[in-house]
């Protein structure tokens, strides 16, 4: 049998599972959901009698599957974002809109665990910002922002298990940890700030942007000494908003200087620390010197780029002679030769490639996506696309960490 969940388009139709004899590609049932709402996830048990249904919101039906008749529903936490049974015993809903992924008893709807997670925003955030990833150093600790939980999760690499939730500003987008691994940077888009996090007491210092910004990515100079920060436009736009890169003295956790870009939706700093690279404008690749703080370059990549606040992705070659950036609108990738300051190649890969973070070894560039379930891998050699990571949704921040 090959059941099809059909969305209901109206408030008015009621959803349904339409089951399909695959040996005769007939219409063998239809089951009515209980809840009406559409259908999402679904998951059977391992002995085939009966079938878990995401029905919208925050409710599971379960489903009789020789009767093919919805028998009761199990009320989760929040937004159920995907099904999964791991044991053939224990039902795991991860709930975007809750920050908690629920272990459920499959056969009684007995929740056996409740694990507190960050949360991006189940369908409500109002632009393109999504969540960041990032690793110290020395591999021992992974800091991911949560979106809507206006927190950070950090995680131990070792045991995958979080640690602590920092408190942020409102809204994190992008995370950066020193080299010396003392502290790590959030750029906090709904609070026009920087959360400075001591990464030995998890204390934590709000620093204040000079001008109205959504703060979204943000990159850190290979000594520590400077902190970098894209502050986008702040809506109603008329294509003339104020667009600033802050530059923070980390000494001092101040800023220092704003630096007017339009749009500007990711950023990274050169391995040398003399040059910020800068994805802004419809859009174009901005070079800043770090030692007068101006911008020396730009480079058109094409007329896609985003006016609203949002985020995109760009990485540095190991050697410091390629940047690779997308504009978070399309499918492609550009690879720029920043020695020339011209074009090499567009890649396509993916549906739209977002945060890029090339490995340690600079062999392979790997793309995250805001509209597909994988990860894109790209030989850097080649400008190819190798492989592709299934995972089970859609992918924000990348980080390199130990396995």
């Amino acid at each position: 049998m090959a059941w099809i969940g059909e969305s209901a388009p109206y408030n008015t139709v009621t959803s349904v599972i339409t089951v399909i004899q695959t040996g005769t590609n007939q219409v063998v049932g239809s089951i009515t959901l209980l809840a009406k709402a559409s259908p999402g996830a679904m998951v059977f048990s391992p002995d085939g009698s009966r079938a878990y249904v995401a029905a919208g919101g925050s409710t599971v039906d379960v489903v009789n599957v020789a009767k093919m008749e919805a028998v009761s529903a199990i009320q989760t936490l929040g937004s159920v974002a995907g099904l999964a049974s791991p044991d053939g015993a224990t039902l795991l809903v991860p709930n975007s809109g809750s920050s908690h992924v629920q272990a459920i008893a499959q056969f009684s709807g007995r929740e056996l665990a409740n694990i507190p997670v960050g949360a991006m925003d189940s369908g409500n955030q109002l632009y393109l910002e999504y969540g960041g990833a990032a690793v110290s150093l020395d591999g021992t600790r992974a800091y991911v922002t949560n979106y809507s939980s206006s927190n950070v999760s950090v995680v131990d690499t070792a045991s995958k298990r979080v640690v602590t939730s920092v408190p942020t500003g409102s809204s994190p987008v992008g995370v950066v940890v020193s080299p010396d691994g003392s502290k790590a940077y959030v750029a906090n888009s709904f609070s026009n700030s920087v959360t400075v996090i001591e990464t030995a007491s998890f204390a934590t210092k709000q620093i204040p942007m000079p001008h109205s910004s959504y703060p979204s990515s943000i990159a850190v100079s290979p000594d520590g000494s400077h902190v970098y920060v894209a502050g986008n436009n702040v809506p109603p736009d008329f294509g003339n908003a104020p667009c600033y890169i802050f530059v923070i003295d980390t000494s001092s956790n101040t800023v220092v200087n704003s630096i007017r870009v339009p749009y500007p939706m990711a950023v990274a700093v050169s391995p040398d620390g003399t040059k910020v690279y800068v994805v802004g404008g419809s859009a174009y690749l901005y070079t800043i010197s770090t030692a007068t703080n101006t911008i020396t370059n730009s480079l058109l990549l094409e007329y896609n780029g985003a006016n609203d606040p949002a985020t995109s992705g760009i990485a540095v070659t190991p050697d410091g002679t390629r940047v690779f950036a997308d504009d978070g609108g399309d499918n492609n990738i550009f690879e720029v030769d920043v020695t020339q300051n011209k074009m090499v190649q567009t890649i396509h890969a993916g549906s739209v490639p977002g945060i890029l973070a090339i490995t340690p070894d600079g062999t392979e560039l790997w793309a995250g996506d805001y509209q597909a379930a994988w990860v894109s891998v790209i030989g850097v050699a080649s400008g190819t696309v190798t492989k592709r990571i299934a995972l089970g949704s859609q992918s924000y921040g990348i980080a390199f960490g130990p396995q």
